[in-house]
């Protein structure tokens, strides 16, 4: 998973970093430094980051397929 793809998923569940934080026990800063660019997401941490959502790898590359399909149909 690339890292803006983490924030799509974030969001698309309507969560903050802080809860997905407290969810995946990843310290709010590193989810940041993820989200940016700035720190690799580890197949691990990818892992805890998909359970704590409640999806699968599929799943998440389907509904991040799907909002940027959206994002790209939308006016400007």
């Amino acid at each position: 998973m690339e890292h803006k793809n983490l924030t799509i998923l974030r969001e698309a569940f309507g969560l903050s970093r802080k809860e997905l934080s407290r969810r995946t026990g990843i310290p709010e800063s590193s989810l940041a430094m993820t989200e940016r660019g700035e720190r690799r997401l580890t197949p691990e941490r990818q892992r805890c980051i998909l359970a704590a959502l409640g999806i699968d790898p599929v799943t998440a590359a389907e509904i991040v397929s799907h909002l940027e399909e959206i994002r790209k149909s939308m006016p400007k």
